[in-house]
Parts: structure tokens; sequence; C-alpha cells
């Protein structure tokens, strides 16, 4: 599945809205695991951040050496792309759209 632009906030807004929801219980489990010895939190909303920058760091239009790669076979005349994968991603992404569209 292949989530890009605007597709990519109202995922990780869904995520964040999940999250806030469990919140409450996730800090009440935390404190019954502390009162029994040692534990570990990590926070949701950080782990999201981390997510955003990383995707926010990609380059524009994929990796860079792989466009070059792709260039170079479409003008040597030797690209062969897989129509069975490309008619999967076409399909893949639309039922993504339909989705992320009933969901806003």
């Amino acid at each position: 599945m292949m989530i890009s632009g605007a597709e990519t906030a109202n995922v990780v807004r869904s995520y964040l809205r999940g999250t806030a929801e469990t919140a409450g219980s996730q800090s009440d489990a935390n404190a019954a695991a502390v009162s029994g010895g040692d534990a570990v939190s990590l926070s949701t909303k950080a782990t999201v951040g981390k997510w955003v920058s990383a995707l926010h760091a990609l380059p524009e239009g994929g990796d860079p050496a792989r466009v070059q790669q792709l260039k170079a076979q479409v003008e040597a005349g030797t690209y062969q792309p897989d129509a069975h994968q490309i008619a999967r991603q076409i399909l893949q992404r639309s039922l993504s759209d339909t989705l992320a569209a009933k969901t806003q």
C-alpha cells in the first residue's frame, strides 16, 4: 500500500486521534507497571513525529539513484515494466484514495 500526499497527513491525524483516546488507559497501565518494578514508556507522539520527519526528508520523486537507473534503462530501450505490478499498484492507490475520501 502506498500512502502519499494528503493521505500521509490523514494517516498521521487518524493515528494521533487514536492514541489520544487510549492515552488514559495506557498511563494507568504504566502506573501499575511502575508500582510493581521497573518500566519503560515510549511516547507515541514522539515516534509519529520521527516518522513524519523521515517522510519529509525523503527526496521529491523518490530515490535519486533509482531514478537514474530507470532513466538509463528507458534511454537504452531496455526498460520492461511489470504490467501486473503496475495494475496492482493502481488498484491499491485507488482503493486507498477511496477509503481516505470516505473517512474525511
